[in-house]
Parts: C-alpha cells; sequence; structure tokens
C-alpha cells in the first residue's frame, strides 16, 4: 500500500524510536566531494558488498572501489594514517561496482562501461588488469561479485535480452557466461554468494520488483524461485549465508521498510526489521553475518529516509536491536558493507555516501567472533497463509514454552486493527486465524496487514495481505 511521500517525513519527525546511538567509531571521510548525485547510484556502489566467507585479509576492513564524479573507477585503502587512492579505470565510463580479493589476497572489481559490457580488473603489482570480458552484453544496472578458492563469479542482468547471467572464470582460465533466469523489464540489483558445490543469486524481477533467487550446484541447471511476491520488494538485495540457509536484506518500496528473508524448513520467513507505522527506510541496504548461519547473528547497515542517517540492526531473527551511526542528517543513496575477521572481534566495514557527495568509512566492532552454528538458538518464525475458510488468512508460529501468546494485527501504517489472540498456550505449533475483522467487528479494507507475534522470550513479524 503506497503512501504519500510529503507524509513521510511529517509522520517521521513525530515516530523516532529511543533508539542507541553508537559513540565507539565515529565515521571518516575516504574523500571529499568525491562522488557525483547521479553518479554511481547503483546498488552495490561503491564496491564493498556481504560475501559468502568472512573475510581474513590483512586491511580488508578499509579497502574499497568507488566510481568518482568523473565516472572513472577509483581503489581507496587506508595506509594507518589516512586513505590512498588510486585510479582503477581512468577511460570507462563505468557503473555497477563490486568488489572481492582473489587467493593471493589482491583486490578484484566488477562493474560495466558506457556500452553495457561487462569488465572485470585485478590488482597486481604493477597497477591494475583492466579486461572488458563480454563487450555488448547490455548490462545498465549493478553487477555483484564473488570469489572462493579457485574461483571468480560475477552476477549481472542484461536489460536489452531481459535476462540474469552468471559469468565465471576457474582456475585463472577463460570467462565462461550461463544464462541463469528470463527476468522480467526492470529486473537487477543482484547479490551473489559462492560456496564449494553451491551457488546463488538473489534479485529483484521485473519493475516495480518482487524478490526472487536462483540457486545451483558447480553447474547448471539454475533453479529460480519467488522469495517475496508481493510488488515492489526486492531492492538493494543484499545475500549472505550458504546452501539451506540464505538469507537476504532488502527494501520494500511501498511501505518503505527493511526486511530480512531467511530460509526455513519448506520456504522462507520474512522479518520486518524497520519501517512499520512513521519509519521511513530508505533503499540501501546491506547484509553481513555476524555468526556462521543466516539465521544466527546478522547486521544490517541502512539509510534512514526519514531523517537521512545511516542506520544499523543486529539480530538473530525477528526480535532486532537498532542503532543510530550517523546522524548528521545528510547520508545519501550509496551504501555498502563487508565483514574482516581479525583478533578476537569481528569489524564490520560501512561505506556510504552523502548528499554532498562525499565519501565515509564506519567501522563498527562486532558483537560476536564466531558462533559455531550448533551453539546459535534458533530464532522464532511466523507464517501467514491466506485459505478459502478465513478471510484474514492464519497465521502459524511456534510456542518456545508454555506461556502467554498474543497476535497483533497492525495495518499498512502501523496502526492497531485486530488481536485474534490473546492468552495463554503450551508449547509446540500454534495458528491463529483472523476473520479480518476490526476491534469493532467491522470488515477491514483489502490490503497488506501485519501480525505481530509475542510469546515467552521471543516475537515474530510477518506481512500478509486480505484480498476481498
Amino acid at each position: 500500500m503506497t503512501r504519500l511521500f510529503g507524509t513521510f517525513l511529517a509522520l517521521a519527525a513525530l515516530a523516532r524510536p529511543a533508539w542507541a546511538q553508537d559513540p565507539t567509531s565515529p565515521s571518516s571521510t575516504i574523500c571529499k566531494f568525491c562522488k557525483g548525485i547521479f553518479v554511481s547510484d547503483t546498488s552495490s556502489s561503491p564496491g564493498f558488498e556481504a560475501k559468502a566467507r568472512r573475510t581474513t585479509i590483512v586491511n580488508s576492513a578499509r579497502a574499497l572501489v568507488f566510481i568518482g564524479t568523473d565516472h572513472h573507477v577509483r581503489f581507496a585503502q587506508w595506509t594507518g594514517s589516512a586513505w590512498g587512492i588510486e585510479v582503477v579505470d581512468g577511460t570507462a565510463q563505468a557503473a555497477g561496482l563490486a568488489m572481492d580479493f582473489d587467493d593471493s589476497g589482491q583486490p578484484i572489481v566488477s562493474y560495466h562501461d558506457g556500452a553495457g559490457g561487462v569488465v572485470f580488473a585485478r590488482h597486481n603489482a604493477a597497477g591494475w588488469d583492466v579486461q572488458t570480458i563480454f563487450p555488448g552484453l547490455g548490462v545498465t544496472g549493478p553487477t555483484s561479485l564473488a570469489h572462493i578458492p579457485g574461483t571468480t563469479g560475477i552476477a549481472c542482468v542484461s536489460s536489452s535480452s531481459n535476462m540474469l547471467f552468471y559469468l565465471q572464470q576457474a582456475g585463472g582460465g577463460p570467462w565462461t557466461m550461463e544464462p541463469v533466469a528470463s527476468v522480467l523489464p526492470g529486473a537487477g540489483d543482484p547479490s551473489l554468494v559462492l560456496a564449494l558445490g553451491a551457488r546463488a543469486i538473489a534479485y529483484r524481477d521485473g519493475s516495480p520488483g518482487m524478490l526472487s533467487i536462483a540457486t545451483s550446484g558447480d553447474s547448471p541447471p539454475w533453479l529460480a524461485q519467488v522469495v517475496d511476491g508481493l510488488p515492489g520488494t526486492g531492492d538493494w538485495a543484499s545475500l549472505i549465508g550458504h546452501a539451506g540457509d540464505y538469507g537476504i536484506a532488502y527494501h520494500d518500496h511501498p511501505d518503505h521498510q527493511l526486511r530480512y528473508a531467511h530460509q526455513i524448513p519448506g520456504g522462507w520467513a520474512i522479518d520486518i526489521v524497520d519501517g512499520l507505522g512513521a519509519r521511513v527506510v530508505g533503499r540501501a541496504c546491506a547484509a553481513v553475518e555476524l555468526g556462521n548461519s543466516a539465521s544466527g547473528p546478522v547486521a544490517i547497515a541502512y539509510r534512514d529516509l526519514g531523517f537521512a542517517d545511516l542506520d544499523y540492526a543486529s539480530g538473530a531473527g525477528p526480535s532486532w536491536g537498532h542503532t543510530w551511526l550517523d546522524q548528521q542528517g545528510d547520508v545519501g543513496s550509496t551504501l555498502a558493507c563487508g565483514i574482516d575477521v581479525s583478533g578476537t572481534a569481528d569489524t564490520v566495514s560501512i561505506v556510504y555516501s552523502t548528499s554532498t557527495g562525499d565519501l565515509k568509512y564506519y567501522g563498527r566492532a562486532a558483537a560476536v567472533a564466531s558462533v559455531a552454528s550448533s551453539a546459535v538458538q534458533g530464532p522464532m518464525h511466523a507464517t501467514w497463509r491466506n485459505d478459502a475458510t478465513h478471510a484474514g488468512g492464519t497465521v502459524s508460529f511456534v510456542m518456545p514454552t508454555t506461556g502467554s501468546a498474543r497476535v497483533t494485527i497492525l495495518d499498512a501504517q502501523g496502526r492497531r486493527v485486530a488481536e485474534p489472540l490473546a492468552r495463554e498456550l503450551t508449547a509446540g505449533p500454534a495458528e491463529v486465524a483472523w476473520d479480518a475483522r476490526d476491534v469493532s467487528g467491522q470488515r477491514v479494507a483489502a490490503g497488506v496487514y501485519f501480525a505481530l507475534v509475542h510469546v515467552p522470550g521471543a516475537s515474530a513479524g510477518v506481512r500478509g495481505i486480505v484480498l476481498h
């Protein structure tokens, strides 16, 4: 349900939650006025996005690529006292950056040129080796780059053929290209994760969009499935995890929400991380794993559109903690992050732009360094299914222990509509049917609604649609 933009800021000014501000690591400026407002505004710029692997390369936490006001690719790295910046490609009119590191720890970069060709650059002793690997492919949006030992992969969408492609180089050999899935016009925002024996790409399929994922083994075929099929979802898809345990942070444009989808047996659970009620979340978001599981501790950096701030959410399922990182009110629409494993604690590295074109870095110590999957307590999930018997659908969840349970229905503006459940339940699977009537007994209008489930020690949020 779309809300008027003019209403967003007025409501948001009244709805700033009592979150904590993080004073431990103030942001540093990488370069001033180095990015134009209309330059490099793609989802994976300035280039350091979530990775399938937890980076253990020295100084990787402070290495990134970005596109300057001249549309040329640059590489920036912290030298210990300042940011050193060098030109990667001074000829191509570039966009759609992504970055990773090869087997020797050298940065590698993917992007597209002004003619829609995919370009791959690798750092070497002499500078940068730049190669247009697939000229004229018709790529106009972001690329996504991932590397595992011996294999480099790039995901991209061709707007001319409406096809999602996977490009791969194995063992330093020639680049190959696999068609992954036919996509609708306007598709984009691919996010690639590689692992031995498994490949996955999350993406927005079409315009206004829906969140989808394509998976395969080491070779085709690829299997594509819809994760969130409501129109307007899937912007800035940021994929983490591994086969059977993928998680995706993404933006829901009609409701201006930050959402996180994670795999559960038989499907996907979707958390509303931020954006209920008057809260207004911008399109920029990126996720990283804090532990070893996409269903365990996860961190998401994102843009607060209502206040133009940099926000940070962390949690292990439906219970998310929120922190403000930069409250200057000028955070722009470019953001990327990664995680570096070093010493006793991980560092979440966040790079973002300002409305004036400055590029900034924020390093935040992660709450956990490494969590064995067996030690992570599974989060509570809720699902909402529509059926012919109940006009409002049925909300299902699992009680972790015997105790009080409450299910509250909210409308798209975050207003309380109904409370179909408020009583003691025994431990185990539970479900509650809603008749699509409000607290006064009146039928609600068709549209998007949210069910908030509260049980002892846990909570969950799930979105559903009333169709009548």
